[in-house]
């Protein structure tokens, strides 16, 4: 599926390729091990954080209360739509990668996040 250059039809065709990857991940989870307290699982969780933070840089910058990331990082990423969608895919990828654990309070809140602010159209606060 390919998504348009305009920013809310780009936007919504984002919603609907979360919503649809996060169908495929919901079907996953109740499978994974209960592995959430492990080493792998604290290194998965930071992978995940680091995603979402050099997202959130891109997209809104550093003081935005749902996107939240260092304020030095904002000028080390680039933000424009081609990077952004990099960043965002970063972040799919690693929930679909068999190395994250799906099932720590991190992941679900990246799910929630994705599920919920991430793909809410009508939130622009923190937008320009």
């Amino acid at each position: 599926m390919k998504c348009p250059g305009y920013q809310q039809a780009a936007a919504r065709c984002l919603q609907l390729l979360t919503l649809v990857f996060l169908f495929n991940v919901a079907e996953l989870v109740p499978s994974a091990p209960n592995y959430s307290s492990s080493a792998a699982c604290v290194v998965s969780d930071a992978a995940l954080r680091e995603q979402r933070m050099v997202w959130c840089a891109s997209m809104v910058g550093w003081d935005c209360p749902w996107c939240q990331s260092p304020q030095n990082l904002s000028r080390l990423v680039h933000h424009d739509w081609p990077n952004q969608v990099t960043y965002f895919h970063g972040i799919l990828v690693l929930l679909g990668s068999d190395t994250t654990c799906l099932n720590t309070t991190y992941a679900i809140d990246t799910a929630v996040w994705l599920n919920h602010v991430q793909s809410d159209v009508f939130l622009g606060e923190c937008f320009a």
